[in-house]
């Protein structure tokens, strides 16, 4: 009988870890994707000359990028992920490219001032992006991440 008890014990506990709230599982793991990315674009110097903005865009397209990715390949819940296909990914990717698209326009740029300027007034945003959506659904941290205007 201890034996028997000993095995369904152990059966309970496999199903239990096999079993989580993909939910829960999904933005925990996006969380710490998108809080990575943050870490790291806070790590970026900002840009001390007209030239830098180009570097300083490469840099947040290749953190932004991964994270993208990243996000991407995570398997959220069933019934979320049309729309978070929509609302969030989608759009982000989109934005990625229109930010690789900046970038080559500030590389193009060099060091002229007003060329620079003109740019960043046009830059990409997240408009795109469902950041309330994103808040509501339980990823603070990844709607901050994104809010950049």
């Amino acid at each position: 009988m201890n034996r028997l008890l000993l095995v369904l014990s152990a059966l309970a506990l496999v199903l239990s870890a096999c079993g989580g709230d993909p939910k829960k599982e999904f933005i925990e793991d996006a969380t710490a994707i998108c809080r990575q990315a943050r870490t790291d674009v806070a790590a970026i110097p900002a840009p001390t000359s007209a030239a830098g903005f180009a570097s300083f865009a490469e840099q947040l397209v290749t953190i932004g990028t991964k994270a993208q990715e990243d996000l991407a390949a995570l398997t959220p819940p069933e019934e979320d992920r049309a729309e978070l296909q929509t609302r969030v990914l989608d759009p982000f990717a989109v934005l990625i490219e229109e930010g690789r698209v900046f970038t080559d326009k500030l590389k193009a740029a060099g060091s002229d001032g007003a060329k620079i300027s003109a740019l960043i007034a046009e830059r990409p945003t997240t408009g795109d992006i469902d950041l309330e959506y994103l808040r509501n659904y339980g990823l603070s941290d990844c709607a901050d991440a994104l809010d950049f205007g």
